[in-house]
């Protein structure tokens, strides 16, 4: 690509599988000799950031699959290991993006293969990932579970704000009143990063639209994360509220 115009050196910051020359190398000089069944596998596993053999063979349905992927020579730069084990791989930027391109372009879907990969995330305690791909195969009702089963404000009190603010960046937020539980972790999170006043709105709506919600756990949770946030804006706790 250099050689062909050595002036597209000053382009090498946008350099991408978008560039055409790269989207025909990798179409003419990679993809093209592969068997039909293997190009369809890779456009499968272009849904995960991140490969193992038994990952790739529960998202694809076929055990077979990674190790006829590591044994094809074309392949052989462009599956790229993450460990000294070789345990985890990841497939090259580049091939990654024009496989994932290409199947956008298509208009592939891939909401059963994003199904399988959270499935799979779960199994493995891995909730990040199972959130994530939970809400790409629009599983959100699960997605919102997932993210329960954590503790949620339980999980940001006691040093998992981090993870807490990973797994709602991958959760909808237009679809976050549908689930008042998940918002009062957001509205909790918001108001133990600094943002009290979003914190307090939140948690506010959450509240008058919760009014009639007799569920104890909840109204525990409502409870408690309320004093939680109000604590940051210096309100006293009455009787009432030990009561």
């Amino acid at each position: 690509w250099l050689s062909a115009k050595p002036e597209r050196l000053a382009q090498l910051d946008t350099f991408s599988s978008r560039t055409s020359e790269v989207g025909e190398y990798l179409t003419e000089q990679v993809l093209a000799d592969l068997s039909a069944d293997l190009k369809s596998a890779l456009d499968d596993v272009a849904v995960l950031d991140s490969l193992n053999a038994d990952l790739v063979g529960a998202v694809t349905v076929d055990r077979d699959l990674w190790a006829r992927l590591l044994g094809e020579a074309r392949l052989e730069h462009f599956l790229v290991p993450l460990d000294e084990e070789r345990y985890w791989f990841r497939l090259h930027n580049l091939l990654l993006e024009h496989l994932r391109s290409r199947r956008r372009l298509a208009g592939k879907a891939a909401h059963h293969l994003h199904a399988r990969a959270s499935a799979w995330f779960e199994r493995h305690g891995q909730v990040r990932e199972a959130v994530r791909h939970a809400v790409l195969a629009d599983e959100v009702a699960r997605a919102a579970q997932l993210i329960e089963r954590t503790g949620g404000w339980q999980l940001v009190l006691f040093g998992g704000t981090s993870l807490m603010r990973a797994l709602l960046g991958t959760f909808p937020a237009e679809r976050l009143c549908e689930y008042p539980r998940i918002k009062l972790y957001h509205a909790y999170l918001l108001a133990k990063g600094g943002d009290l006043a979003r914190g307090m709105r939140a948690y506010q709506e959450v509240a008058d639209a919760s009014r009639e919600d007799t569920n104890p756990t909840f109204a525990r949770d409502r409870l408690i994360v309320g004093h939680l946030i109000f604590l940051y804006a210096d309100r006293p706790v009455g009787s009432n509220d030990l009561a």
